[in-house]
């Protein structure tokens, strides 16, 4: 499978994130190079949409994944974005960085992935790279 093509097939009208959290939507939208996830905000909390989405993602097991913990605090990450914090008209977002990847969650149901991240290369003070990981 190319690597813009992860996630749900043509032929799937809906995505399941390993049993966690069904997706009305997963795409790669080439203009943004992410994936973008839908999920139903009023019944799922934002940390497992982005397991359920990553699972998918990556094609591995929710429960083979880094632990979402190490990257951010999940209780805030619910706290913020829950169907209770949109109602009173704030929208908001939370980005940060999990498996090499930039993800932002929504308050509208949202999940964008960015495909990883290359690491910067290690410029020394006479300009030089002294080493690089892409």
């Amino acid at each position: 499978m190319d690597q813009h093509q992860r996630g749900p097939t043509d032929d799937t009208d809906d995505a399941s994130g390993f049993g966690l959290c069904s997706f009305a939507e997963f795409e790669y939208r080439p203009k943004t190079n992410s994936y973008e996830a839908r999920y139903d905000e009023q019944t799922v909390p934002p940390s497992i949409a982005v397991i359920g989405a990553m699972s998918l993602l990556l094609d591995e097991a929710p429960e083979d994944l880094v632990s979402l913990g190490e990257s951010v605090d999940l209780e805030a990450l619910d706290a913020l974005l829950s169907s209770g914090a949109s109602r009173v008209g704030n929208e908001a977002s939370v980005s940060f960085r999990y498996y090499e990847r930039d993800i932002s969650v929504d308050t509208e149901g949202t999940i964008t992935v960015g495909e990883p991240v290359a690491e910067e290369a290690d410029i020394g003070a006479n300009g030089r790279v002294s080493s690089t990981t892409l």
